[in-house]
C-alpha cells in the first residue's frame, strides 16, 4: 500500500493525480465518442449501502478476531473517506 511506504500525503496525491485528473478527459473522450455515461442517484445508492452493511461488519469481526480494534479502524477509514470526499 502507498500509505505503508509514503504516508497519507502521498496517497491522497496518488489518488487526485492518478485517479481524479484522468476521470475528466476520459468521460470527455467516452462522450464525445457517442458514449452515455450513468452515474446512480442518491436512492440507489443508499440502497447500496444497506444491502452491504453486512460486509462491514463481517470486516470487523475478522479484524477484531486478529487482534486489533476492528470497529475503531472502521469509524477512523469512514472519518477519512468523509474528510477527503469533501474536497
Amino acid at each position: 500500500m502507498i500509505d505503508d511506504n509514503s504516508g497519507l500525503a502521498t496517497s491522497a496525491w496518488a489518488g487526485e493525480s492518478a485517479f481524479d485528473a484522468i476521470v475528466g478527459p476520459h468521460q470527455k473522450i467516452a462522450r464525445d465518442a457517442g458514449q452515455k455515461i450513468t452515474f446512480i442517484d442518491q436512492a440507489e445508492y443508499q440502497r447500496w449501502v444497506k444491502v452491504t452493511e453486512q460486509i462491514d461488519d463481517e470486516w470487523i469481526k475478522t479484524v477484531t478476531a486478529k487482534g486489533q480494534d476492528g470497529k475503531r479502524l472502521f469509524e477512523e477509514a469512514r472519518a477519512l473517506i468523509k474528510q477527503y470526499s469533501a474536497k
